[in-house]
């Protein structure tokens, strides 16, 4: 499929309403209005040309390079940490005594758009 043909697909695909989904490996998916699935974003969280694209269309940032956005939180007694799309354990935010939160840089990215 040439990239305008793909670019016209992406278009209809998000005219219909169709939005992006995340597969277990980590990838951004789009389904075509021809059943046919487009990588948008890597499991490494490297946007594709087509993701670029889209993101641009639906007026969005693409997805984060350092972690899924979509992730629970993992709480281990008083913090809460995420795991970056490399494997490892990063704090976010941490239950301080007098009961607020001391959320990291790395924290305020995460919660940025929840």
């Amino acid at each position: 499929m040439s990239w305008a043909q793909q670019r016209q697909r992406i278009r209809q695909a998000v005219e219909a309403g169709v939005a992006a989904r995340t597969s277990p490996q980590g990838s951004e998916l789009l389904r075509l209005p021809n059943a046919q699935q487009l990588l948008l974003v890597r499991p490494d969280g490297q946007p594709t040309r087509a993701g670029q694209f889209y993101y641009q269309l639906v007026g969005r940032r693409p997805p984060s390079r350092r972690f899924n956005e979509a992730q629970p939180l993992v709480r281990d007694g008083p913090n809460d940490y995420i795991l970056l799309r490399g494997g490892a354990k990063k704090l976010v935010r941490s239950l301080q005594p007098d009961g607020n939160y001391r959320v990291t840089k790395l924290g305020k990215a995460f919660f940025k758009d929840k």
